[in-house]
């Protein structure tokens, strides 16, 4: 019997909205570099480095998350309508936490009322003398988004299997070779 809910959609040979383009390819490898780079500096021994890569990243990053909303998803691939929901929730959830963690690190000094350090080169103060409560607030909220990233990883990590065991056509390899007109 035929399935009632027909979720068919173009394979991502054919379809170039169905996937990325260059630059999306470019920023998505660089950027899942850079948020396990700041993922794995974030404990007191590698502090000095996550938060003057993170300065340096915070922009780019960002720009990611703005480039990816403005230019849209590219077309969902061939599979059930539900996979397809908690594929788009998670990468959503993942442009969230990198919005979240890069504004509210960006932030963080300012509100402690410190410095802001590149690498031990240099150094700017704000003049503002801080806030403690708003900068307790932003750290648990940094530290908690942070952390967030590790399940919705997790579960990016498992698509990508599922599609390179099960997939078919080219939207297994999307994210690998871009597309002229792609997203």
């Amino acid at each position: 019997m035929n399935d009632p809910i027909e979720h068919h959609i173009p394979t991502g040979i054919e379809d170039p909205v169905a996937n990325y383009s260059l630059i999306s390819v470019i920023a998505h490898w660089t950027g899942a570099i850079a948020v396990i780079f700041l993922f794995l500096t974030h404990e007191d021994e590698w502090l000095t480095y996550h938060v003057s890569v993170g300065m340096l990243l915070a922009a780019p990053l960002l720009a990611r998350v703005i480039y990816r909303w403005s230019k849209g998803f590219p077309r969902s691939v061939d599979q059930h309508p539900a996979l397809n929901f908690l594929s788009r929730l998670v990468m959503i959830g993942m442009l969230l936490v990198v919005l979240v963690t890069a504004v509210t690190g960006a932030l963080l000094p300012l509100f402690a009322g410190e410095p802001y350090t590149f690498f031990a080169l240099g150094n700017w103060a704000a003049p503002y003398s801080g806030n403690q409560l708003i900068h307790a607030l932003l750290e648990e909220t940094h530290d908690a988004a942070g952390h967030v990233i590790i399940p919705l990883f997790a579960l990016h990590l498992l698509g990508f299997a599922k599609h390179m065991i099960f997939g078919k056509g080219g939207n297994r390899m999307r994210m690998l070779r871009p597309k002229r007109g792609g997203r």
